[in-house]
């Protein structure tokens, strides 16, 4: 019987093939529409969801106030000491990475100047925070040592072509130091709110050529250092964020400040989810443009929109194609045909109409995909 019902729900959309194609040809421009924005929201809702421990991951950011207690300045980075001094005043966090960006930064191999735009500079503990596939060296000793690099697999090739990269060197102009490459990583996905294609040791810091160790155990003024922690599973956050006024009177002394007033009154520190960032976080000195949780909404509304469009569209067709088949219900009726069974008809034939526009918008979604990602700049999947 049900091979019945698509034969003739078949033999229909044959016999009125204008309004049959009118009919798909909508419900396949609305459901393409429809699947394009969904699919940007999926990838909008997945940022930094790729990392294993992307539940337990928290980045720490720094707020400063005005003499007269209002908010002036809230940044995603803070000073350098803050990292070891969390770690050792919370015992609970498991680990803590910090990363530096280094802007644009030129380095050198043989006679050849490269301008990079997203080198960083990356402690021990990033690959136990971040997941990050490590094709090449160890990622647990890569950032151990001063004057060491890894590089992605498109970086390490624009630099050495097909030789091996390991322990091969390359120059950072403007302190004119030999790093040596001691590993090679996969990019970050797109959907991360970082993208570093170099990561240098963080240990080479403490030169005072480049920082100088005494400058990361006690400059609170340099907030340029993206800190984060690792927490225990199912662990509170509150226990910590509660205790951060006390911790900043405990260690942190601003020059300046009068005696009577306290640090956390001048600045505060918030601990912020590692997957609240993209859609969440905007704030002043962000590492990449974030995106909007009202923009997500909005375009959920406008695909809901253009779904419940292209179904009235369709209804509205079918019911005036209805009155064309007058007789051929009739005729049913006359040789036995029951009322359900003439329904089951009737739906069987718009299931296979919607079946059919489906397809064809997943094929045209997946062929205008590339063009999508081309003028938007994403890499939508």
């Amino acid at each position: 019987m049900i091979k019945n019902y698509l034969r003739s729900a078949w033999r229909n959309i044959a016999r009125h093939k204008f309004i049959s194609f009118i009919n798909i040809f909508g419900l396949t421009v609305g459901l393409t529409c429809c699947l394009l924005i969904i699919t940007y929201i999926i990838n909008e809702l997945s940022y930094d969801k790729f990392n294993v421990n992307a539940d337990r991951t928290y980045r720490v950011t720094r707020i400063f106030y005005s003499r007269n207690g209002e908010e002036n300045l809230h940044l995603s980075a803070v000073a350098p000491p803050f990292g070891p001094l969390l770690k050792n005043a919370f015992p609970d966090i498991e680990k803590v990475t910090r990363i530096l960006p280094n802007g644009t930064t030129i380095f050198k191999y043989k006679d050849k100047l490269f301008n990079e735009k997203n080198g960083a500079f990356a402690d021990e503990n990033f690959f136990d925070v971040f997941s990050v596939n490590v094709t090449q060296g160890d990622k647990k000793t890569a950032l151990n040592d001063p004057y060491s690099v890894m590089l992605t697999d498109e970086i390490a090739k624009k630099y050495f072509g097909n030789e091996d990269p390991i322990n091969k060197t390359i120059i950072l102009d403007n302190i004119k130091h030999e790093f040596k490459v001691t590993g090679v990583f996969e990019p970050l996905p797109s959907n991360s709110h970082m993208h570093p294609n170099i990561l240098m040791s963080f240990n080479t810091l403490k030169d005072t050529a480049i920082y100088g160790e005494k400058q990361l155990e006690t400059n609170f003024g340099n907030n340029s250092f993206y800190t984060y922690l690792l927490m225990p599973k199912g662990y509170n956050m509150q226990v910590i964020s509660g205790q951060l006024n006390a911790f900043l009177d405990k260690y942190v002394h601003l020059p300046g400040m009068p005696p009577n007033v306290k640090t956390h009154q001048a600045t505060k520190l918030t601990i912020q989810k590692l997957t609240d960032i993209h859609l969440q976080s905007h704030l002043d000195d962000e590492m990449e443009p974030n995106g909007n949780t009202k923009r997500v909404y909005i375009f959920s509304i406008i695909a809901a929109f253009i779904l419940l469009i292209a179904c009235i569209n369709y209804m509205n067709l079918s019911t005036a194609r209805s009155a064309l088949r007058a007789k051929e219900i009739g005729v049913r009726k006359v040789i036995g045909a029951q009322r359900k069974e003439i329904i089951r008809q009737f739906l069987g034939e718009s299931v296979l109409v919607t079946w059919v526009a489906l397809v064809f918008a997943v094929g045209l979604t997946w062929m205008l995909l590339p063009y999508i990602n081309g003028i938007s700049h994403l890499n939508l999947q």
